[in-house]
């Protein structure tokens, strides 16, 4: 589906206010997995409206629903997490091309990082990862040790202000 964006919208990237929609479905389900006991509840969808900046190109969901985040973070189901030897394979190689083209430890942050095995992976090669991840299934516990610092909020954070970072990482 295409069209003119309707709503008024600036690109994070560039903050122009030209888009156009390039993707559209009106009622999907918000969890990959549907949580237990949600089953018959009529909650737990929302609305897609990809969009392209006319600018710049970034795509960005401009029918995102800030008031829903709670329950889709909330809903204790870990989702971006690597499950066969596939693709764990894959993060570690990804970190390994990341860390190829940084300086020795550098200060590395991830926005949205699902389960965290990319962090993970980052800091076992001598990375300082900041990982911020909103779900509420990812627990402190898990990077204690690591090199990995938890901040389980939405981006931006205020404990990141002013910080200088070697690589940002939004996948």
């Amino acid at each position: 589906m295409t069209g003119a964006a309707a709503t008024p919208h600036r690109c994070v990237v560039c903050g122009s206010g030209e888009s156009e929609t390039i993707w559209s479905v009106a009622r999907t389900p918000m969890h990959a997995v549907r949580p237990a006991g949600m089953a018959d509840i009529a909650s737990g969808f929302g609305q897609l409206d990809i969009v392209a900046c006319s600018s710049c190109g970034h795509l960005s969901n401009r029918a995102f629903d800030t008031d829903a985040a709670d329950e889709l973070y909330g809903a204790l189901v870990l989702t971006n997490e690597p499950v066969s030897p596939g693709m764990i394979a894959a993060v570690d190689e990804t970190a390994a091309l990341i860390m190829r083209h940084l300086k020795h430890v550098p200060a590395v942050l991830e926005v949205g990082g699902g389960g965290g095995a990319l962090s993970l992976a980052l800091a076992r090669r001598s990375a300082h990862v900041d990982l911020v991840e909103p779900s509420r299934a990812l627990r402190p516990e898990r990077f204690a040790g690591t090199g990995v610092t938890l901040h389980r909020a939405m981006f931006p954070v205020p404990a990141l202000k002013g910080r200088r970072f070697d690589a940002v990482v939004c996948r």
